[in-house]
Parts: C-alpha cells; structure tokens; sequence
C-alpha cells in the first residue's frame, strides 16, 4: 500500500512540476525568442511574418525568390535562442 501512494505522489508531483514549469516558463522563453529575432534585419523581406511558439520560430508569408529565402533562412540560423524554424514561404520569381 505505502509503494502505491509513493508512485502516486511521485506521479502528481511530477504532473505539476511540468505544468508549474509550462506555466511560469514559456512566457519567459518566448520573449527572449522574440527579442532575438526583432535584432535581425528583416526589411528586405516586407511580406513575411514571424509567429514565435516556445522556442520554435514559423515564417509564413512572399519571398522575392529562392537566394531571397536562402538569405532569410541564414539570418534566422545565426540566432542562438531558438530551436527550430517553420518555413512557409512562397516565391514571387
């Protein structure tokens, strides 16, 4: 009986371990995310958007052509807080 209350403790305190982290955490992440990515230069790219979730980065909008993405894609690479980007870009050329 003792081990089954022990698992069970165990296992709701690490349900709420995780979701205090989750809920205290993410905000935090996601603004030093966001804070990254407003230090790249982007005006060559009017027609993009960036959606920050978590650590993840999703580009969603018009690129003058593929060197144009390349360029986008290697300025999003040089940052170091993220961990994956999203890409969803289409080509005007």
């Amino acid at each position: 009986m003792r081990t089954f209350f022990g698992w069970l403790v165990f296992f709701v305190g690490l349900g709420a371990l995780g979701y205090w982290a989750q809920a205290h955490h993410v905000g935090a992440i996601e603004a030093k995310v966001r804070a990254d990515l407003a230090t790249v230069d982007v005006a060559a790219f009017d027609d993009v958007k960036f959606n920050v979730s978590g650590r993840d980065i999703t580009v969603i909008g018009t690129v003058a052509d593929a060197d144009a993405r390349d360029e986008l894609l290697r300025r999003l690479a040089e940052l170091t807080s993220h961990r994956q980007v999203h890409m969803s870009l289409e080509l005007n050329g």
